[in-house]
């Protein structure tokens, strides 16, 4: 369940504001949270699958996918560069 893999993330790597997660351990499926699980916005990202983030104006940022879809979330550059590096190191 969602605890338990929030308690491992922590477990392993000591993160435990809004930790990445790994869904499963027989495939790459880690995801990290663009906010606090308390927040409604909050959205999960697969790690793998991001080919870019940029800065954008007003405290927002705009990830692109290996596929060429784009997002564009409001949550400033730092905090979501922060959320996804944890995910890597979560990985490695």
């Amino acid at each position: 369940n969602y605890i338990s893999k929030k308690a491992e993330t922590n477990r392993i790597t000591g993160i435990s504001s809004k930790p990445p997660i790994l869904l499963t351990p027989f495939f790459p499926t880690y995801f990290f949270p663009t906010h606090s699980d308390r927040q409604e916005e909050n959205i999960w990202i697969n790690m793998h699958y991001i080919e870019n983030v940029k800065e954008l104006k007003n405290r927002k940022s705009k990830i692109i996918f290996a596929n060429g879809d784009s997002l564009t979330l409001n949550v400033s550059f730092h905090s979501l560069w922060h959320q996804y590096t944890n995910a890597i190191i979560y990985y490695y």
